[in-house]
């Protein structure tokens, strides 16, 4: 509803613009879209209040736009689809591979079941640590990490929140010993 408001208000304070229709509707990643034209067979069509560039009161009154603002609370309204829960798999490296790289290189490469939804990010966890800051890339190269055994794991948040984690992996690097 806010994204609704925060349009409506980007419209109606537009000199230019005549009375229109726009038309939105959900996308199958829960994304809210607004269009001139109905390209979606599910597009429900908005009708915007007219302006006339000639009128000396300004549309973009309090008043004007908590009465727009109103109509359209009251207006039966789609909810917004709502993703499936994020399922995040490992690809590489699978448990218990053992990984040789002298310059401690290890790749992480997971699997999303969905694509994020605003706001939410992928944190990886070493040894139950955070690697680096949250991402929205599914692929981590890791660098100069010790040798030994190490566990991995890939968790999404969304406003700071865990909402999803993947199994914890253990992986076994060997480094050439420096003599």
């Amino acid at each position: 509803m806010r994204t609704l408001f925060l349009f409506i208000i980007t419209i109606v304070t537009q000199p230019t613009l005549a009375q229109q229709t726009v038309y939105t509707w959900v996308d199958a990643d829960g994304v809210l879209h607004f269009s001139d034209s109905p390209s979606n067979s599910d597009a429900q069509m908005i009708s915007l209040p007219s302006y006339s560039a000639s009128t000396s009161q300004p549309i973009d009154s309090q008043d004007n736009v908590q009465t727009l603002v109103n109509e359209l609370e009251h207006e039966p309204s789609t909810p917004l689809a709502k993703a499936p829960p994020l399922v995040i798999t490992f690809t590489s490296p699978v448990h218990e591979q053992t990984i040789r790289s002298n310059r401690g290189f290890i790749t992480v490469q997971s699997e999303l079941n969905r694509k994020l939804s605003v706001g939410e990010t992928l944190q990886l966890r070493l040894n139950n640590q955070p690697y680096g800051a949250p991402s929205y890339n599914p692929l981590w190269k890791l660098k100069n990490i010790d040798r030994g055994s190490h566990q991995i794991q890939i968790q999404a948040l969304k406003d700071g929140k865990v909402i999803a984690s993947s199994s914890s992996i253990t992986v076994h690097l060997h480094r050439a010993s420096i003599k």
